[in-house]
């Protein structure tokens, strides 16, 4: 009824984000640990270093995410 669906549709939805996400996890596995404990040290917090140093170093990788989505979408 309509529990299954709803169920089919979050695994869709599932489906379609895998692939983004695998794309910003090796892009931030990808940033070297000396740069988050050099911010640390010069007093950087969390939120800081999260959109000082992660988002702008996984900016390509947010691109390459952004342009397979919508060749998916058009495509």
């Amino acid at each position: 009824g309509d529990a299954s669906l709803r169920f089919l549709f979050v695994l869709t939805s599932l489906w379609a984000i895998g692939p983004g996400i695998l794309i910003m996890m090796g892009a931030m596995q990808g940033i070297s640990t000396e740069i988050y404990e050099a911010a640390h040290i010069d007093g950087a917090g969390r939120l800081t270093r999260f959109f000082k140093i992660t988002i702008p170093l996984i900016t390509p990788a947010i691109f390459l995410s952004l342009v397979l989505n919508l060749t998916a979408v058009f495509g």
